[in-house]
């Protein structure tokens, strides 16, 4: 096992102290052993706390991070790639939701913090922070489906097919609920542990099963009494099948609504009506909404041209790819290509991004 020793960073310029906590960090924690407890200290002009890692083989990799904001400022870290296995978010401002993909290479917003709030992240996400806010109140969970699948027991779950979308619809899975009085006492244990060696992935996943325990009782308690058109799980499970075979060959043509249905048992009516139930679109919407996702993370990549891009997601014309894409997201793909490494033009690839922000990336 490596043990890690406290790191203090103090710098004035903050653009230098970000440039300096993305070396610490890369090359304090570069190949770090299972089962550590290790801790970065923060202070400078801007952040006053700490950051505590968390890592699991092959179930959890969170980041405790412990922070006051002294100043308004935005900040953008990657913090490389990987399965994203457990992501929870607290923070207070309502609203605020949290959008992660699998790649961690989406820039996101998650929302307002303050000292004794917390983040608790895995090792591949993006987060935006700005003005302090006054307590802890919500929480988002983010998992893998795997994950959620083998250690949750959904076969008697009942729900209402809005409900299947949030537990099943999406990578990584996401759960949104307000803090309750055990949620708060299962971060502050968090933020409190001791214990290591072994005896941290267990103590770690008892309380990150609880905490699922507690938001599914406090997602599913929303529907009580509303439940109309139950799903049954065997459709779900392949009509989500379907889905991640789909959105790994999207350089194939789309497969008839014919074909899928047949795929998943069903008639082509019953599959169309079930698939804009549990997705909100329709079938040919949501994956041509899919592709152009996929298509602009290609492009953010700056690895491919904006023809290898069109091919890789289908489109034998490059023309047709552009003129969707512009339709899309009110952008050339040529420009995302241009702009992807240009702070004064980072609106173009995502509304959020204004005024301050920096980046700090992990290879």
């Amino acid at each position: 096992m490596t043990n890690i020793s406290p790191v203090r960073l103090t710098v004035d310029n903050p653009d230098a102290f970000l440039t300096d906590l993305a070396k610490e960090i890369k090359e304090k924690w570069k190949g770090q052993v299972h089962y550590s407890n290790d801790l970065l200290k923060i202070k400078n002009d801007v952040w006053d706390g700490e950051l505590r890692n968390f890592s699991v083989d092959k179930g959890l990799s969170i980041t405790l991070v412990n922070l006051s904001i002294k100043q308004p400022c935005q900040v953008f870290h990657d913090l490389g790639e990987g399965e994203l296995y457990y992501h929870f978010y607290f923070d207070r401002a309502l609203g605020q939701r949290l959008h992660v993909n699998d790649k961690g290479n989406d820039i996101t917003p998650i929302g307002l913090m303050e000292k004794n709030s917390y983040i608790v992240m895995s090792s591949n996400t993006m987060a935006h922070t700005d003005m302090p806010v006054c307590q802890l109140d919500n929480i988002i969970l983010h998992m893998s489906r795997k994950f959620f699948t083998d250690n949750v027991p959904v076969d008697n779950l009942k729900v209402d097919a809005a409900t299947w979308k949030r537990l099943f619809g999406t990578k990584p899975l996401v759960l949104y609920g307000t803090c309750n009085d055990k949620i708060l006492k299962l971060t502050d244990d968090l933020s409190r542990i001791d214990i290591t060696d072994y005896a941290l992935a267990i103590y770690l996943k008892g309380i990150v099963m609880q905490l699922i325990a507690q938001v599914l009782q406090i997602e599913i308690g929303k529907h009580a009494g509303e439940i109309t058109g139950v799903s049954n799980l065997k459709d779900v499970r392949a009509l989500l099948d379907i889905n991640f075979r789909i959105e790994q060959q999207f350089d194939e043509p789309l497969p008839t609504i014919e074909t899928v249905a047949a795929e998943a048992h069903m008639s082509a009516t019953k599959f169309k009506d079930f698939f804009k139930k549990t997705f909100g679109v329709s079938y040919y919407t949501y994956y041509k909404q899919r592709r152009m996702d996929k298509a602009r993370e290609l492009l953010l990549t700056k690895k491919y041209s904006v023809a290898e891009v069109a091919s890789m997601v289908g489109f034998l014309n490059s023309g047709k790819f552009t003129k969707q894409f512009q339709n899309t997201f009110n952008v050339l793909p040529k420009d995302i290509l241009k702009t992807a490494d240009d702070d004064t033009n980072w609106h173009l690839i995502d509304a959020v991004v204004k005024d301050r922000h920096f980046r700090i990336k992990f290879q």
